[in-house]
């Protein structure tokens, strides 16, 4: 009797389902019981307070989203059509100090007395207090600061890859004219195509070697290995934030074959991204653990499994890093992740272009 395939597909599923239900999670939530209101009393007792407030700016802005105050009490605000507007004491009326041309929205004071402005169109901002605009975070070819509206299509960076094998033996349990083991040496090259101003790539060349072995362990039963090591240029912005120039990989999968369809297994590693910044030491666990900081700065180590029939193959994959992370806190510390749980899932169609 054939069996259906969405039958295993169906259990395929139901296993997934059954994962993400057990997943432990590093979260032990208390129970809490409101008190008893207390009574219109004191600090509770009702008044009308509220009732003297003055609307400012009614007429004048246009959608204000931030305002930051300076030494000496002028207020600060963006409006939509890219303006900077100042408030100056004991006045009712505002008066333009800055044109972004973009769209600000967060706003800070600084030492100096300007502002640093977060710009959805125009990124970063610095603004001196008579009012000229600087931009912070510049793309090192195109002078042009990081764009951080979306959505938009962009170009990205175009990967090449190369592969040689250099060395293989032994004859394959299932076709004998096959070998059964393989080492292949690889290369990649990025060519940064896409303009970081968009968003679309990082502006520099990254180059990429590896070593790749198969070996087939059983009739249907394959094993795959890599390790590579990948040279990365630098983020083209004056930013402090920046990748780590060596990030080094590793990878392990199984593919079993069951008739007509292929389980996948595989456990990834890779090195950190960005080069570890320190946290506050006033920050607590959980504020470190949901931080770029966390997932970004700490090695990674991810699990994937997949199921192949033909061309088509379902997959997902969860971090999953063994260790306690970093001040870590609470029932679960053998282990850590970015976000728990991080289903990453996908379908995938292959086709074999030639022989």
């Amino acid at each position: 009797m054939k069996r259906s395939p969405w039958r295993w597909l169906a259990a395929a599923l139901l296993l997934l389902a059954a994962y993400l239900l057990a997943w432990p999670v590093p979260i032990d939530p208390p129970a809490w019981r409101a008190p008893p209101a207390p009574a219109r009393a004191g600090v509770f007792a009702p008044n009308d307070r509220l009732r003297a407030v003055e609307r400012i700016g009614r007429g004048e802005v246009d959608g204000p989203e931030a305002t930051a105050i300076d030494a000496a009490g002028r207020v600060y605000t963006g409006a939509r059509d890219g303006r900077i507007l100042r408030l100056e004491p004991g006045s009712h009326t505002f008066q333009l100090h800055a044109r972004t041309g973009g769209r600000p929205l967060g706003m800070a004071v600084t030492a100096g007395g300007g502002l640093v402005v977060a710009d959805a169109e125009k990124g970063l901002l610095s603004v001196s207090a008579a009012g000229e605009v600087r931009v912070l975070a510049l793309d090192r070819d195109s002078g042009r600061g990081l764009q951080l509206h979306s959505p938009r299509l962009a170009l990205g960076d175009l990967v090449l890859r190369t592969q040689l094998l250099a060395a293989e033996g032994g004859a394959s349990p299932r076709e004998p004219d096959r070998s059964r083991w393989g080492l292949s040496a690889r290369l990649d090259a990025k060519l940064p195509l896409g303009r970081p101003e968009r968003l679309g790539g990082s502006g520099n060349w990254d180059v990429g070697a590896a070593l790749l072995g198969t070996f087939e362990a059983a009739p249907g039963l394959t094993f795959h290995a890599l390790a590579a090591l990948a040279l990365v240029s630098p983020l083209p912005a004056s930013i402090p934030l920046q990748v780590r120039p060596l990030r080094p990989f590793a990878e392990l999968s199984m593919a079993l074959r069951l008739g007509s369809w292929t389980l996948l297994l595989e456990d990834r590693l890779s090195g950190p991204i960005l080069r570890r910044l320190a946290p506050s030491p006033d920050a607590p666990p959980s504020l470190v653990e949901a931080s770029a900081y966390y997932g970004l700065a700490l090695a990674q180590n991810r699990v994937g499994l997949g199921l192949r029939r033909g061309a088509l193959t379902l997959w997902f994959s969860e971090d999953f890093t063994p260790g306690a992370a970093p001040r870590a806190a609470g029932p679960v510390n053998w282990f850590h992740n970015s976000n728990a749980p991080d289903v990453a899932m996908g379908l995938v169609w292959t086709r074999e272009l030639g022989n």
